[in-house]
Order: structure tokens, then sequence, then C-alpha cells
């Protein structure tokens, strides 16, 4: 998980990061544990508009995703 949570948190100014934060996202949705999970949760208020609304909609809707 951490190299995962480590993906999502990287910061570029040469390349879109949310596409990096997408891909670590997706990731964790098909590792799916209690861990991936909290990562996933603890990105709800995240400052990029992509990865929050995706980690939004996991939370409120989990048996879409899991």
């Amino acid at each position: 998980m951490g190299a995962l949570a480590r993906a999502i948190a990287w910061r570029s100014q040469r390349f879109a990061d949310y596409d990096v934060a997408l891909e670590a996202m997706d990731a964790l949705l098909h590792i799916d544990t209690p861990e991936s999970r909290a990562v996933i949760a603890s990105l709800v208020d995240d400052d990029r508009v992509q990865v929050r609304e995706l980690a939004r909609d996991v939370v409120a809707n989990p048996d879409q995703y899991w």
C-alpha cells in the first residue's frame, strides 16, 4: 500500500500528476483490502478535482467499485 499511497501523493510540474494518482487509485480498487480502502477514503478532500471526485464517489458508492 505504501508505494501506491506515495504515488498518489506525488506532485509534478511536468506531468499531469492526477493521472498518476488515478492509476494508483485504480490499483488500490483492485487490491480491495481495509488498507486500500483507507487510502481511498483519505483522498476525499484532495486538492486535485479528479482525485477528490473519484474518492468521494467510491466512498459514497462502495458497492459499485468493490
